[in-house]
């Protein structure tokens, strides 16, 4: 057979068969029939005057951040504790080698002990001279001299006891303990290591509040409202609510910023010391702020999405998300009030997505 009738056979087969696969597929789209619309809930879009708002970012700052050091010199004999640790007050941190301590201590109570027995004796001794003095049996100046000798004992049990002290003061000083609820960071002696007195054992923060040191630029400082609640966010991270706790009055001149400290509870450790914030901060004053519930924000990366409910479809927005009132949070982008927007069933939408409005504002259709 001719090799250009061959081709030509080919061709038509191929053809064939792809009008074959496309009529099937048609069919098969038919027979499923349109796309299933998804049921949906969702609120109004609301518009009302909030308080105006500043975005500013700054880093997280420990309450409290010490450098624990050796009351006493001596060798390290334990480190109780790792970078990482979370510690209570009072806890062991290291133990210094105290045997020379522990020996001096029993050597000064066996002495102490003889002096006690000695002054006790002493004691009996002017019991009876004063007896005998009362009965003019003795001079004054032997009865004195009897006295003066118990004062000595005495005063010499006492020098003991002071210097027993000093040592178990000393001992217990062998114990290098938490000063506060925290988080051990940094280890600067290791086991067998000699410490002098004051040198750094760890360093240790505590984070169950902090402090965010945020950049006010000198234009707002006469606008910002020190009394209003401040939502800060760590990347990646959920919000948390602070409060100002001082506005510092110490411009940077290069930047033209001022220190706004902000203190926020920290009990789940989620902010970390130096870690770097963006928070919103209330200014005074009203302005009218679109507003729609947390649920109707869908993230997707860096991004925030709403999804508009429009002739029983959804079309997806990007919106930029501004500050929390309550169950709400305002927002920007191209919403308008009254409009509906899903707060159940985004999760999974796609814009174009037919759906079925199953319940509106909390009330069922």
């Amino acid at each position: 057979m001719h090799p250009d009738r061959v081709n030509l056979i080919i061709k038509r087969r191929v053809l064939c068969g792809a009008l074959g696969f496309t009529a099937l597929a048609l069919g098969t789209s038919y027979a499923q029939g349109p796309p299933r619309e998804a049921p949906v809930s969702v609120a109004i879009v609301e518009e009302r005057a909030i308080a105006p708002t500043l975005e500013l970012v700054g880093t997280v700052e420990p309450i409290r951040r010490s450098t624990v050091a050796a009351q006493t010199a001596g060798a390290v004999h334990q480190l109780m504790v790792e970078e990482g640790d979370r510690v209570e007050t009072g806890a062991p941190l290291a133990i210094l080698d105290a045997v020379e301590l522990k020996i001096r201590i029993e050597t000064l109570t066996s002495a102490r002990s003889e002096l006690e027995a000695m002054h006790q004796d002493r004691l009996e001794s002017l019991k009876r001279s004063k007896k005998l003095y009362d009965k003019g049996r003795i001079s004054e100046e032997e009865y004195r001299e009897v006295l003066h000798s118990e004062h000595a004992l005495r005063f010499r049990v006492e020098a003991a006891n002071g210097a027993i002290r000093q040592q178990e003061d000393r001992l217990d000083k062998t114990t290098i303990r938490a000063p506060f609820d925290g988080v051990i960071v940094r280890k600067h002696a290791e086991v067998g290591e000699w410490v002098n007195q004051g040198g750094a054992i760890v360093d240790i923060l505590e984070l169950t509040t902090v402090h965010v040191l945020l950049d006010l630029p000198e234009q707002y400082a006469a606008q910002i409202d020190p009394d209003a609640l401040v939502i800060a966010r760590a990347t990646g991270g959920v919000a948390l609510d602070g409060k100002i706790v001082a506005i510092i009055p110490d411009a940077d001149p290069e930047s033209h910023t001022l220190p706004v400290k902000v203190e926020i509870e920290n009990r789940d450790q989620r902010l970390h010391a130096g870690m770097f914030v963006r928070a919103t901060v209330k200014l005074k004053g009203r302005e009218n702020a679109l507003l729609v519930p947390k649920d109707a924000l869908v993230s997707r990366g860096p991004l925030n999405v709403a999804f508009v409910v429009q002739d029983g479809s959804v079309q997806e927005i990007t919106v930029e998300r501004g500050v929390e009132d309550g169950a709400l949070v305002a927002v920007k982008g191209r919403l308008s009030a009254g409009q509906q927007v899903v707060i159940r069933g985004n999760e999974r939408l796609r814009s174009g997505q037919p759906v079925t409005v199953v319940e509106s504002d909390g009330g069922s259709e």
